[in-house]
């Protein structure tokens, strides 16, 4: 009886949780008067991000991360975006993406770069 329920809450919190990103997304593109990136493809059997982190963590397994990202970067250009855990996630290797956005960060979001 409470199976239904706790899926159609988990549903609807995935969705909510889309669509919140979605606009945070949109406000932060605006901020930087960028275009939008290409984004990796989701499995819909695999939500958040969860069948890139498969492949990562092989990758991880095998020593092929960087050959793996290398392949990513070629198919979808220097900056793309990535679902990772239910994060939005923007991966660049384009130098000049990362002194523009951490020359103008706005204050309500954070950045990192993760080496």
């Amino acid at each position: 009886m409470w199976i239904p329920v706790i899926i159609a809450t988990l549903i609807a919190v995935y969705v909510f949780h889309s669509l919140e990103n979605r606009r945070k997304l949109e406000r932060l593109r605006k901020s930087f008067q960028c275009e939008p990136t290409k984004h990796l493809p989701n499995s819909w059997l695999l939500p958040l991000g969860l069948d890139k982190l498969g492949k990562v963590i092989e990758a991880e397994k095998t020593r092929t991360y960087p050959l793996l990202m290398q392949h990513d970067h070629e198919k979808y250009g220097d900056t793309y975006s990535q679902s990772a855990g239910g994060a939005y996630v923007i991966i660049t290797r384009d130098p000049r993406n990362v002194r523009e956005m951490l020359s103008k960060q706005p204050k309500s979001e954070s950045f990192r770069a993760v080496p």
